[in-house]
């Protein structure tokens, strides 16, 4: 079985920026929510955690955030209902999910999460 190479990955948020969120990404802020798993592994405040950007600059394939407000029809299939959410972008336009809310909320460590996509990627039969 020949394997999907992930052409990137895609970080979904469980929230909505607000006009306030929007204005401060223009300053290059990223929005936090303390509620949302995976805005509580990537994000301190309104910055990138420094352990997350150093993941994110040794990942092979680059990591894209949407949030709620911006969600495309593709990423609407694999994502609805299971927010926050990783997905892997795939050749031939393929979006798989990856790590869904339930899995997110049990990593509590970034080396746990690391090593969660990881298996998952092994499972789903992708590669970078």
């Amino acid at each position: 079985m020949s394997k999907s190479r992930i052409i990137e990955l895609i970080c979904v948020y469980d929230f909505k920026r607000s006009i306030y969120d929007r204005l401060m990404a223009l300053f290059g802020k990223h929005p936090f929510n303390p509620s949302c798993p995976l805005s509580q592994l990537t994000s301190s405040g309104p910055h990138l955690k420094l352990e997350w950007v150093d993941f994110a600059k040794h990942c092979p394939v680059p990591i894209s955030y949407v949030y709620l407000d911006n969600t495309t029809t593709e990423l609407y299939y694999p994502t609805h209902k299971k927010t926050p959410c990783i997905v892997a972008k795939c050749t031939h336009n393929q979006y798989i999910l990856l790590l869904e809310h339930s899995q997110l909320s049990q990593c509590y460590h970034l080396s746990q999460l690391e090593n969660d996509l990881n298996l998952a990627i092994y499972k789903k039969f992708l590669t970078f």
